[in-house]
C-alpha cells in the first residue's frame, strides 16, 4: 500500500484518496493494538465519496466500503500487512514477459509495481524455483513508455538504466543499504537489474502509524546515516531520501520483540556521481535539484533531504508540503535553513539542538552543509529536555 501522492492531485480528490488511505491505517491499528476509529475513518470516506464521486461510481465504492465495514475485525488471516506479503504465483504480469516468466535467468514470482520508468518484480533464481525456501530477490525492468518518452529518447532511457547499475556496483555491502545482486544489459527480452528483496514497512508506514518513540527515531535515523555515508564515501548519492524509500527490517522489535530494527535504503533509480533532471522528490529536493543553485557534487542533496527527513522522524509532520509542486519548490529555493518550523524549533531551549542540526543540513549553498557524518555525529549527541520525552516533538507551544 502507497501512501497518496502530497502534492500531485487537485484538492477534492486528495481529500477522497485520503480519506480510504485512512481505513487501511485504522484497520491496521487495530490488528496491532485493538484500539481504534474504524467506524469513524469509513464514516469519512463515505463523505469524500458523496462530495467527490459522481453517480453510479460513488454509489458502487459506498456499496463496497459498507460491506468491508460489515466484516468482522477478527476474521481469519495470515498476517497483519507489515509481514512479509503472500507470494501471488498468478498474479498479472506485463504483456512483454514470456509465458515461462522466465528473465535472464530469474522466474518471475509475482509483481510489486509498476511505474513511469519501469516495473519491479519479486523473483527467484530459476533453479530455485520450486523451492518456497529459497532467496527471493527485487527484480527491476525498464519500460520505455509514453510518459518517458515525453522527455527522453529510448536510447538515453536506457543509458540512465545502465548508470543506475553502474552507481550499484560502486557500492560497497553495507547492513544499510539494500545488496546489488546482478545487472544484465543482454537478458531477453529485457534487461535487468537485481536487487536483495527486503522485506518490511516502510519508514513512511510507520510515521503513519504513530510506530516510533524519540529514541527508535534517532536510532533509525543513525542507521540511514549510516547507509548513506557508505555510499558518498565511494562518491555515489543516493538522490531520492525520503521515509518510502526506507525499509524497516525487524519492526516488531519496536515493542521490544526480536533483533533491532534495521533501516534499510531501497530504490537507487536515481543515484549516481551527478544531479540529472528528474532527481529527487518534491517534498525532500534540495534548492540545486530545480536549478536554485549551481552544484557540481550531487551528494550534498541527499544531506538537504536528510535534514528534511530528520525532522519528519521526529515531529511526524513533512518539513515542506503544499498545493502543487510548484509551491513546494518556492518553499525549498527561499529560505536558508530556517524555514517556519524549523524556526519554531530553534526558538524554544528544549528543541534548539534539533532545529541546529536541521538547519545546518538545508542550508541554501551545497557547500555551506555539514556532511553526513557530522549529522550523525551531532544526531548521537542529541539530547532533548524532559517535555519532548513522548514521540513526536511538539514544533509549537
Amino acid at each position: 500500500r502507497r501512501r497518496p501522492p502530497r502534492s500531485t492531485l487537485f484538492p477534492s480528490t486528495r481529500l477522497c484518496r485520503s480519506a480510504i488511505w485512512a481505513i487501511g491505517l485504522e484497520v491496521e491499528r487495530a490488528l496491532r493494538t485493538s484500539v481504534s476509529e474504524i467506524d469513524q475513518a469509513f464514516a469519512n470516506a463515505v463523505s469524500a465519496l458523496d462530495r467527490d464521486l459522481p453517480g453510479a461510481f460513488g454509489e458502487l465504492t459506498r456499496t463496497l466500503l459498507k460491506h468491508l465495514c460489515s466484516l468482522p475485525l477478527d476474521g481469519p488471516r495470515r498476517a497483519p500487512s507489515i509481514a512479509p506479503m503472500e507470494i501471488e504465483v498468478d498474479a498479472p504480469l506485463p504483456a512483454w514477459a514470456p509465458p515461462s516468466r522466465i528473465v535472464g535467468g530469474f522466474y518471475l514470482v509475482r509483481t510489486v509495481g509498476t511505474g513511469a520508468v519501469g516495473s519491479v518484480f519479486v523473483a527467484r533464481r530459476v533453479e530455485e524455483r520450486q523451492d518456497p525456501s529459497a532467496p527471493l530477490f527485487a527484480l527491476k525492468v525498464p519500460d520505455y513508455s509514453a510518459a518517458a518518452a515525453r522527455t527522453l529518447s529510448e536510447d538515453e532511457f536506457l543509458r540512465l538504466f545502465r548508470e543506475e547499475a553502474g552507481a550499484l556496483l560502486a557500492l560497497p555491502e553495507h547492513p544499510n543499504i539494500a545488496r546489488f545482486v546482478t545487472f544484465d544489459a543482454g537478458a531477453g527480452p529485457k534487461p535487468i537489474l537485481v536487487m536483495e528483496l527486503v522485506e518490511g514497512p516502510s519508514l513512511e508506514r510507520m510515521l503513519e502509524m504513530g510506530d516510533l518513540s524519540l529514541g527508535r527515531a534517532r536510532e533509525l535515523l543513525l542507521g540511514v546515516g549510516a547507509g548513506l555515508g557508505a555510499m558518498h564515501q565511494v562518491g555515489v548519492a543516493h538522490l531520492d531520501v525520503k521515509p518510502s524509500n526506507i525499509i524497516v527490517c525487524n519492526a516488531n522489535a519496536i515493542t521490544g520483540v526480536g533483533q533491532p530494527p534495521k533501516p534499510v535504503l531501497v530504490d537507487f533509480g536515481l543515484a549516481g556521481r551527478h544531479l540529472r533532471p528528474g532527481c529527487g522528490t518534491a517534498n525532500y529536493g534540495a534548492p540545486e535539484i530545480w536549478g536554485a543553485r549551481e552544484a557540481s557534487n550531487a551528494i550534498p542533496a541527499d544531506v538537504y533531504a536528510f535534514g528534511c527527513l530528520i525532522f519528519e522522524a521526529y515531529t511526524g509532520k513533512t518539513l515542506f508540503d503544499g498545493n502543487g509542486e510548484a509551491a513546494m519548490i518556492t518553499q525549498h529555493t527561499t529560505h536558508d535553513g530556517d524555514p517556519e518550523a524549523v524556526r519554531a524549533l530553534l526558538g524554544r531551549p528544549e528543541t534548539q539542538d534539533l532545529g541546529a542540526l536541521i538547519a545546518h543540513c538545508l542550508r541554501r549553498n551545497p557547500r555551506d552543509r555539514i556532511t553526513i557524518r557530522q549529522a550523525c555525529q551531532f544526531l548521537g549527541n542529541l539530547t532533548l529536555e524532559i517535555e519532548n520525552r513522548h514521540w513526536p516533538v511538539r514544533i509549537a507551544s
